[in-house]
């Protein structure tokens, strides 16, 4: 194509405007409330394969609507390693987050399941995981995994304990350091994190914390916090023991190191999920 045609086309930006502009004409509109029919289009995928496999409604709430087709859900019922994660920025409205189940299969990570989810809730994770136990007992099969990699949500937490009890349950690396670094920040440790030092060495060396062997984790917490004792000026020393003192209670006393450790396994996060 000519330089002088090439300048004239439109940007990226624009065309992905005009994109979305004649892809709603598309897509039926959205619903105000809760209470709605999944459009047609939505049940089905393009193969005109079953799409929708449940819309849960209890009590004149909606809990979930779940979708995924039968090689998805085949893939997820056979695979013993799964990811889980939830995103809140494209869920509609009327739903708390858009959950995905992630499987994995020769070394790729694929899309199984897709739900809008009602709430955080321990019940609605619940629910969730006893629906699929049902779909896979009719298909023959078992949802039965043996390693479920997540972030730190307490109501998943717990219900992944309650309903796969011989599942070893470990949290993503990158939700732990982004929990952290926030914490980082809630404690105003920002610029020191950020500059040449001590404070931000021994930060770092915190944060590193989940890469090592699990038996170490708790002695070398101990070592690091010894190392800031005497640290001067006060008021970052004084910062500094507040953020050792939230590792200690949210990681190593709330969530414990068999949770947040991760220096055994080969993949870390739940990153593909993102």
């Amino acid at each position: 194509m000519p330089a002088s045609a090439m300048a004239n086309l439109p940007t990226a930006r624009s065309m992905q405007s005009l994109f979305y502009y004649h892809r709603k004409f598309g897509v039926p509109t959205l619903p105000t409330s809760i209470d709605f029919d999944v459009p047609l289009q939505f049940t089905v995928t393009v193969d005109k394969e079953p799409f929708l496999i449940c819309d849960l409604k209890q009590n004149g709430t909606r809990k979930f609507i779940l979708f995924a087709n039968e090689r998805q859900l085949g893939l997820l019922f056979n695979s013993e390693l799964l990811f889980m994660d939830g995103t809140f920025d494209v869920s509609p409205a009327q739903f708390k987050q858009l959950y995905t189940i992630h499987a994995i299969k020769h070394d790729q990570v694929y899309a199984c399941v897709f739900g809008l989810l009602g709430s955080k809730k321990s019940h609605t994770y619940k629910n969730l995981f006893q629906e699929l136990k049902s779909i896979a007992a009719k298909m023959n099969l078992r949802f039965d995994p043996k390693m479920i990699t997540s972030d730190f949500e307490t109501g998943l937490i717990r219900a992944i304990q309650q309903e796969f009890p011989q599942a070893e349950h470990r949290g993503c690396v990158f939700h732990h350091m982004q929990a952290m670094y926030r914490h980082v920040e809630h404690c105003g440790l920002t610029a020191v994190y950020k500059e040449q030092g001590v404070p931000r060495d021994v930060l770092r060396r915190l944060f590193s914390l989940c890469l090592m062997p699990k038996d170490t984790i708790e002695g070398h917490y101990q070592r690091l916090l010894h190392s800031i004792k005497k640290y001067k000026p006060k008021n970052i020393r004084e910062k500094l023991v507040e953020f050792f003192t939230y590792y200690h209670d949210q990681w190593l006393a709330k969530v414990g190191v068999d949770m947040f450790c991760v220096s055994d396994l080969r993949i870390r996060t739940n990153n593909e999920c993102e």
